[in-house]
């Protein structure tokens, strides 16, 4: 038995990343299940720029870069 999962179950999340002047360098879209779980890979992805997490027009985190 194979188990779907459906995209609906998701929220579509922006992961924009940031050069050091603050200009936006690219911009992604991230689904996850909530906040938490979306954070955590935007986590994963600021290890040579800082990255804001956008769910909509509500900001959740501005991260710094960790490399």
């Amino acid at each position: 038995m194979t188990t779907r999962i459906s995209n609906s179950a998701f929220t579509q999340y922006r992961l924009t990343a940031l050069a050091s002047d603050g200009h936006v360098l690219d911009t992604i879209k991230l689904n996850a299940a909530d906040d938490a779980a979306a954070l955590s890979l935007a986590r994963v992805m600021a290890e040579k720029h800082a990255v804001e997490l956008w769910d909509g027009l509500r900001f959740i985190e501005h991260i710094k870069p960790t490399g």
